[in-house]
């Protein structure tokens, strides 16, 4: 087949479904899944598997491809992605109306998994990666290929108004932190999982918003990303690709780490995914990878993110990010005796204010600060002192930035337990955006 004859079936798929016909049922009503024996569904060339998955946390119902592919048994699919985690005696029985998930000693109902409108008469899963239920005619009542969870696979489309959600980790796969929406104006968008649908929040756009509302997000055989809008491609996301081959497969998927990525491998056992194209290679490119009242900095060229608190701030978690316990007393008048602000440099933020004044400079700002008790932290700009809303979000740290952060200390408050200035010593280093975790003066 070639490119073009499969690039137009795509096409085809964002408003129809483009599941395989199933003429026979493999799976058929009353076949059941239990975790320690028969825990799964196998593809008819052994290549992808629905049922119980294990994880750190507990089993989760997945689709996932077989160990003898793939090792690490990579999931494409994760069911009830808000609470996947199921009981250790839970078993899986197919219905007429979908897959019943109970407790194995009683007939308590945990959930019905893909239930449907029209009775359920089999079940498949298909070597596209796609698990579905049939109808009495073989036709598809429900696929996978419909609800994508963190990942697309070839074929499979993120329709208007879906998004793929981060799981928490590469182990863990409840949601995690970061999400990509096909928003119903036609725009291609990354998100902070807890934020609103709204510019300032994105930290990844396709720019095509009014494209219309039937545009879909589209992963072909090649490893292409593309979004269409039912009559022709709308932007190409990715570029290049290479002729259809059974032999090479893709996946793009939203990682744990909010980056939204594209993989092949071949279906040789002992072959590994490779990272084919990134929306960005920048750790911190993601808004809110460090949490709250947080800023992000890179040690290495290509390292991980490194997240650091204000100072005086604590870490709650890598999710949440850091709090005070700092108490102002605002009944106080003698702010200045108690307080001081320490300085940080080159970090930028949300830069959500709710006082902005013009001073002369950044001891101007310093003051005016300390004699607001509301005043936690300070943004100096361009001769301008805003006083941030709490909690700061977005930190982000860059040489190129010009802005300098005030943060409201107790005066009993010492360099340690206080995260250390960034180094900048050498100019080549800084352009690059490193930073050292020693302090140079």
């Amino acid at each position: 087949m070639s490119a073009a004859v499969v690039l137009l079936l795509l096409f085809f798929s964002c408003i129809t479904s483009n599941a395989d016909e199933v003429t026979n049922f493999p799976i058929i009503l009353s076949s059941y899944l239990t975790p320690s024996t028969n825990s799964t569904w196998i593809s008819h060339s052994n290549k992808f598997v629905f049922g119980f998955y294990p994880t750190p946390n507990g089993l989760a119902v997945c689709v996932s491809f077989t160990n003898y592919f793939d090792k690490s048994r990579t999931v494409v699919w994760t069911a009830n992605a808000d609470d996947p985690i199921v009981p250790d005696n839970a078993v899986m029985l197919l219905t007429e109306d979908g897959l019943v998930l109970k407790t194995f000693d009683s007939s308590q109902t945990i959930s019905i998994i893909g239930k449907s409108s029209r009775p359920i008469g089999g079940a498949a899963m298909l070597d596209s990666g796609n698990f579905v239920l049939l109808d009495r005619r073989g036709s598809v009542a429900r696929q996978t290929f419909d609800y994508p969870t963190d990942c697309l696979m070839p074929g499979q489309f993120l329709s208007p108004g879906t998004q793929l959600v981060s799981h928490a980790s590469e182990t863990d796969l409840r949601k995690g932190m970061f999400r990509l929406k096909m928003q119903t104006d036609g725009n291609l968008v990354l998100y902070d999982l807890d934020s609103l649908d709204k510019p300032r929040d994105a930290y990844y756009e396709s720019g095509t918003a009014g494209s219309g509302n039937k545009t879909c997000l589209i992963l072909n055989n090649v490893g292409n990303l593309f979004l269409f809008d039912g009559t022709s491609v709308v932007k190409n996301i990715t570029a290049g690709g290479s002729s259809p081959s059974l032999e090479v497969l893709y996946l793009a998927r939203i990682d744990p780490d909010g980056i939204f990525r594209v993989y092949n491998r071949s279906w040789e056992p002992q072959d590994n995914w490779r990272q084919i194209w990134a929306v960005s290679d920048d750790k911190c490119y993601p808004k809110g990878v460090c949490g709250i009242n947080s800023y992000c900095g890179i040690k290495d060229i290509g390292g991980a993110a490194d997240c650091r608190c204000l100072p005086g701030y604590d870490r709650i978690s890598s999710v949440v990010g850091c709090i005070s316990n700092l108490v102002v007393d605002c009944s106080d008048k003698d702010q200045s005796s108690k307080f001081e602000m320490t300085r940080i440099e080159y970090v930028t933020w949300e830069d959500n204010y709710y006082s902005a004044l013009e001073v002369s400079s950044e001891q101007g700002c310093i003051e005016a600060c300390l004699k607001d008790c509301s005043c936690r932290v300070a943004l100096y700009r361009d001769g301008q002192c805003r006083k941030q809303k709490l909690p700061l979000r977005y930190g982000r740290w860059q040489i190129i930035i010009e802005d300098v952060t005030f943060v409201r200390v107790a005066n009993s408050s010492t360099a340690a337990g206080s995260p250390l200035p960034f180094r900048h010593k050498r100019r080549q280093h800084l352009v690059l955006g490193t930073y050292s975790n020693t302090h140079s003066s």
